[in-house]
């Protein structure tokens, strides 16, 4: 995940989480981990869907954090970042794709899931409205109707323990300004 390493845990990064972040917990765990880590167990393609800045984007980084602990290969795709060649990753076999921001690109994406065999793969997004032609719609938007919902407001008060045991009580003008739906200011 990310070209660049980085040595020091952060709680908030404009850029996204890291690794180290989850290694020394400074990323609260969501419940919804464990729930598609063991949906792979039964499928093959799992997805994952929620608002924007609900986590999913935290909560995929984390499976595939979780995955490599295991000795799993983990290979993720940030479409917001980047789009690599279709053909690369086509070549992938026996391990874990993550592809986040479905909604970016659903037919690059579609063709992924129809073509891709002997991966699991996880697809993360927010809702979105794909309007197609005269052809059929897309494979992904049967994955959609019961991906599992991700919902920001869950982890708030765990965040904010966490921050409180790593950094330092949160007391005077931050407490003041914490709202459970801004966490932003501890950064």
């Amino acid at each position: 995940m990310g070209k660049k390493k980085y040595e020091n845990p952060e709680f908030f990064r404009p850029y996204g989480v890291q690794w180290i972040d989850f290694k020394n917990r400074c990323i609260a765990r969501r419940k919804e981990i464990d729930e598609i880590i063991k949906e792979f167990d039964k499928k093959d393609v799992v997805a994952m869907k929620g608002n924007p800045a609900s986590g999913k984007s935290v909560i995929l980084r984390n499976i595939g954090y979780e995955l490599a602990k295991q000795g799993r290969k983990v290979y993720v795709v940030e479409l917001k970042k980047e789009i690599p060649e279709k053909g690369e990753i086509m070549k992938l076999k026996n391990c874990y794709l993550l592809i986040d921001d479905v909604h970016i690109k659903p037919t690059f994406t579609d063709g992924i899931v129809r073509d891709l065999s002997d991966t699991k793969i996880l697809i993360s997004s927010r809702e979105f409205d794909y309007r197609f032609g005269p052809t059929t719609a897309p494979q992904i938007l049967e994955y959609f109707e019961d991906a599992i919902e991700i919902d920001a407001g869950s982890v708030a008060d765990e965040i904010i323990e966490i921050f409180s045991e790593k950094k330092k009580k949160v007391s005077g003008e931050i407490g003041r300004k914490l709202d459970k739906n801004n966490l932003w200011i501890l950064a």
